[in-house]
């Protein structure tokens, strides 16, 4: 994901960004705070559909750093601070207030870094990759395929945005490291804690068979998941499975992207040898 997705937002406030921040005393709030693509929005929908009576966010940037590349993104290219840059800073220094009167929940997740830099592509098409539509407005395979090959041959994993989110931002703002513990493969998921802060850590590949256990051990609710918003099952999904069975990746930059510190927390030897072999092996038609 480059500097410039990090900050596409809706014109309008979005139903998960409240106007009004309320912390309940007795009920710890809830953080869906992660980097985009992952599968948040259907944890999030799932705990908003279960009528909780924590306060529930979803969010991307807290960190000072976040929000001053955000704040400068939105001066570069002249746009007045958004409904969503207003609420994500509000929430910030309410945090900031609260961070050690209240216990906090947080969830987190992470996604393979192939598939989590080729939706990010794709949701941000219509805003910032026109030039990849074709004249029905659909991804053109072609132009798209090669715009992902170039992408991909210039991304520097020691300085991407998925490689350092959870430095940036979990770290930086809750001092949770999700690096100091393994990730449990067995379960599907980890959880972190620190003080008066417990982190939920997920993978998208792990929701199907982990995500509800994972909830009811981290919350003590039953909550069943709703499906995640994923390329698949968009307008575009036809144009999404094409480009996907399509795309060939060279060997090296396959051995790059999966040598990261987060490549290999998250994924085992197996599972990174299997990733490398599924996109470096096709033949693009």
């Amino acid at each position: 994901m480059d500097q410039k997705e990090k900050f596409i937002e809706n014109k309008s406030l979005r139903p998960d960004r409240p106007q009004e921040i309320i912390l309940k005393k007795n009920y710890p709030p809830i953080l869906i705070y992660q980097m985009g693509k992952v599968g948040s929005s259907s944890v999030y929908k799932a705990l908003k559909s279960a009528n909780i009576p924590n306060s529930c966010f979803h969010v991307h940037q807290l960190s000072d750093k976040g929000l001053r590349e955000k704040e400068g993104w939105l001066k570069l290219n002249k746009k007045k601070p958004t409904d969503e840059f207003r609420f994500f800073k509000k929430l910030k220094e309410t945090i900031d207030i609260n961070r050690d009167k209240l216990n906090w929940k947080i969830l987190t997740m992470a996604r393979e870094p192939v598939s989590l830099e080729i939706s990010g592509v794709f949701e941000n098409m219509n805003f910032l990759y026109k030039q990849l539509l074709d004249e029905n407005g659909k991804p053109d395979k072609g132009k798209t395929i090669k715009y992902l090959l170039e992408r991909f041959y210039k991304l520097d994993v020691s300085k991407g945005y998925y490689c350092n989110w959870f430095d940036n931002e979990l770290k930086a703002v809750f001092d949770i490291d999700v690096y100091s513990k393994p990730y449990d493969f067995n379960r599907g998921f980890s959880i972190l804690n620190k003080g008066n802060v417990s982190a939920l850590v997920i993978r998208l590949e792990d929701f199907k068979r982990s995500l509800k256990k994972a909830l009811c051990e981290f919350l003590g609710l039953e909550i069943e998941p709703a499906a995640a918003n994923i390329g698949s099952k968009k307008d575009y999904a036809k144009e999404y499975k094409e480009i996907l069975e399509s795309l060939a990746l060279p060997l090296p930059i396959c051995e790059k992207i999966y040598s990261s510190k987060y490549a290999r927390h998250f994924y085992t030897k197996n599972e990174i040898v299997s990733f490398i072999e599924k996109w470096s092996s096709k033949q693009i038609d």
